[in-house]
């Protein structure tokens, strides 16, 4: 009998311990871990030293750029001339503007005597005021063009303008995009995160920066602005814009610089994960 029973025990365990049993607590613990086991996002993404504010200028009217006094990559100071519009045109308009209102309102003051007895020229008094108005309107334009003519520089910084040369003489458009000044003493880190893993932004996650000059190097970062829906990147993917001030930083940082950002949220299932 009892070697009956120590032979049903020693049966029963290889039962328990078969195979297809291990295999299926192996199946029910990973379920399990999956539920309750939690562990801290972990998600990569690019990113790329960027000045903090972006100082774009762009033309204020349609014209012809006549003279670009700087080129790409100068240092440029607040109020240091950048490109110049050609005025000719914008002269001559003003100078006949300015004749005609001198011709008009010298008529008009003659005119403006003579309605006193004659009743027939009050009616030529109000089309004669109408045209002087409207040269006194060209003559601002005008001023206001010439007034405009010379883009200056508002921010420091370095220049971004591409080939000053090929902009001499070219034509743009109004709201077209001219030159940049790229500031050097508020540079900001710009990451773009895969909106798939926009996730790890729910909580107030921790970011480390790591340059491709220095990868060893570790850099805190403090997020500051998400944008508020994912835009289409360069290589053609929706990503969220993130940008994060560095902290500790004790390397020289350039405009343009990239690296590899890790960022840390907050804490889901393994399953999740």
């Amino acid at each position: 009998k009892t070697t009956s029973a120590s032979l049903k025990a020693a049966i029963s365990r290889n039962k328990w311990l078969a195979p297809s049993r291990i295999f299926l607590y192996i199946i029910v613990g990973f379920i399990l871990a999956a539920v309750f086991v939690r562990i801290p996002q972990n998600v990569s993404a690019e990113f790329e030293i960027v000045p903090n504010t972006d100082n774009i200028y762009y033309a204020p009217y349609d014209g012809i750029i006549a003279k670009c006094f700087q080129k790409d990559g100068d240092t440029i100071n607040v109020g240091m001339p950048i490109l110049a519009f050609d005025t000719d045109e914008r002269k001559f308009n003003l100078a006949a503007a300015l004749t005609e209102y001198q011709r008009v309102s010298a008529q008009l003051e003659i005119t403006q005597r003579e309605a006193i007895s004659d009743v027939a020229k009050r009616a030529q008094v109000k089309l004669l005021e109408l045209q002087k108005n409207k040269c006194a309107v060209e003559i601002n334009r005008n001023n206001y063009f010439l007034n405009q003519s010379e883009i200056k520089s508002t921010n420091p910084g370095k220049l971004s303008i591409g080939e000053a040369s090929k902009l001499e003489g070219k034509a743009v458009r109004s709201g077209e995009k001219l030159f940049e000044v790229i500031a050097t003493d508020n540079l900001v880190a710009l990451v773009q995160l895969d909106e798939r893993n926009s996730s790890v932004l729910n909580a107030n996650p921790a970011v480390t920066l790591y340059l491709y000059t220095k990868p060893e190097v570790a850099i805190s970062g403090e997020i500051t602005l998400v944008s508020p829906k994912p835009v289409l990147n360069e290589r053609k993917q929706y990503c969220y814009e993130i940008k994060t001030r560095l902290k500790n930083v004790n390397t020289e940082l350039i405009c343009g610089m990239r690296g590899i950002a890790r960022i840390t949220g907050e804490k889901v299932s393994l399953g999740y994960y």
